[in-house]
């Protein structure tokens, strides 16, 4: 019975040990676009406007945060995200509640325009590139 238990507790330690790809550590210490570096705000892709629906704009930092900043009131939200780039490729990841479960891995393909002041992102799922593009302007 002793042998029983102590082999589920190998495989509890075994099953919570964190993936090194999936942390903050990791993405920080990754190289970033630094055409990325700044404020963007989410536009329309026909009229290049602001979209004032979307509370939020994003900040995408040096050391590797991507921060969500309140439109209204300027600060940033709690919750904070990790980045870095290889070739055309955004990663970022939500460390969710801390627990290894929870964290989540997001890939989107990026291209910059006019003058590196337009963003357009497409998210990739499976590996495979969603129809919807997002647009993004230089704050």
């Amino acid at each position: 019975m002793k042998k029983f238990c102590f082999l589920f507790a190998l495989l509890g330690v075994f099953a919570c040990s964190e993936d090194e790809n999936m942390t903050a550590d990791y993405f920080k210490s990754q190289k970033r676009d630094s055409r990325f570096f700044g404020k963007w705000a989410v536009i329309n892709s026909k009229t290049f406007e602001e979209v004032v629906t979307v509370t939020f704009y994003s900040e995408y930092t040096k050391i590797g945060e991507h921060l969500r900043i309140d439109r209204e009131t300027g600060e940033s939200n709690q919750r904070v995200e990790y980045y870095y780039t290889k070739g055309d490729r955004l990663y970022v990841l939500n460390p969710g509640s801390g627990f290894k479960v929870s964290a989540s891995v997001y890939e989107f393909r990026y291209e910059f325009s006019d003058s590196d002041n337009i963003l357009i992102l497409q998210e990739y799922t499976n590996g495979e590139p969603s129809n919807h593009k997002r647009f993004l302007k230089r704050k």
